[in-house]
């Protein structure tokens, strides 16, 4: 019977799977690139460079990083939380903008999970690398990041998952910065919950049969 519940559990570790974890959705509603632009969601398109000029046109992207993550120690941010400890699960994001030329632009990006924190500062963003995408090669030139006093990002109100984008002035490297959202705990996929049930049955099975056993065998 142990074994039994001891392989249930060891079933549900190995199978389940983040609820969710992503970027959702993002929108230019302003600025010099308003109907020249759109936004574009790479995940999962790599192999690029990011950093310094390496797209040069009028959208504004963004892609997951590490999903479902547990911080082995304290994460330093500039917005929102500034600390989040160490043992906390959480989702990175990245998210930029890399016109050819000065450009302005306003807009809004939408995650699944709520906004934790975000990091625009050079030194934050290259320590943070750690949570970079696979097949991304992050560029580090002295302007990346975003420019205090001049790009703007706000969060509508605690617990939020949306960020709202300000740029007032774009140009060379372009507007990068990494948003971290809290990673929801894992849940089992469907087929799993079918061999959990299926698994429950069988313990039900045998307890009865156990029952069964230790009244027939009763002493009188």
């Amino acid at each position: 019977m142990k074994k039994l519940l001891s392989g249930l559990v060891t079933l549900l570790a190995a199978t389940s799977v983040p609820a969710g974890a992503t970027v959702l959705s993002g929108l230019i509603d302003g600025g010099s690139v308003q109907g020249a632009g759109s936004f574009v969601n790479l995940t999962g398109t790599g192999p690029f460079t990011v950093g310094q000029d390496n797209f040069n046109t009028n959208n504004f992207y963004a892609f997951d990083e590490a999903q479902n993550f547990v911080l082995t120690d304290e994460l330093i941010a500039n917005f929102g939380l500034t600390n989040i400890a160490a043992g906390t699960r959480v989702n990175s994001h990245f998210v930029f903008f890399d016109p050819l030329a000065r450009e302005t632009l306003q807009g809004t990006i939408t995650f699944d999970t709520p906004v934790l924190a975000a990091i625009t500062l050079r030194s934050q963003l290259i320590a943070s690398n750690y949570l970079g995408a696979a097949g991304v090669t992050y560029l580090d030139p002295a302007s990346v990041g975003l420019e205090p006093s001049v790009d703007f990002i706000t969060l509508g109100s605690p617990g939020a998952n949306s960020l709202r984008l300000n740029f007032l002035s774009t140009d060379a490297p372009g507007d990068h910065f990494r948003v971290i959202t809290l990673a929801s705990s894992p849940v089992p996929e469907p087929q799993t919950w079918a061999m959990m049930l299926a698994g429950v049955g069988m313990i039900g099975a045998a307890m009865r049969r156990r029952a069964k056993v230790s009244v027939r065998y009763q002493p009188v």
